[in-house]
């Protein structure tokens, strides 16, 4: 009971970072796509051209798959990690490497429960 408690709160404070979130299939080409209602999405090209060029890299230089990367835009940053099956790109108001493992085990339904966010 206490670990849920624990997640609950983990959950709660990494959420109130997050202004959007878009899911990505293992190609990198976008699946889904969560945002504020008042959140712009002019920020989901500069992740997808990232997660692109991360992908060409990986495969021409034959280097291990990343983590994550970083992207500053504006007063925001944008996170991409890989999941199981395909990648999140995440943009914050703030990073911490604490939040990376917390956005590899989101799943869609987690944002479809929030009420903040919106479904694009």
């Amino acid at each position: 009971m206490i670990e849920r408690d624990s997640n609950l709160c983990h959950d709660m404070d990494y959420l109130e970072l997050l202004h959007g979130v878009v899911f990505y299939d293992s190609r990198g080409l976008p699946q889904k796509m969560f945002t504020l209602k008042e959140q712009s999405i002019l920020w989901t090209e500069q992740a997808f051209k990232t997660l692109g060029l991360a992908n060409f890299i990986a495969q021409v230089l034959a280097l291990p798959q990343f983590t994550y990367g970083l992207l500053t835009v504006e007063e925001y940053t944008i996170v991409i990690t890989r999941q199981e099956n395909g990648y999140i790109a995440a943009l914050t108001s703030s990073f911490a490497p604490a939040i990376v493992p917390w956005l590899q085990g989101l799943s869609q339904q987690f944002f479809l429960a929030q009420p903040l966010f919106i479904s694009l």
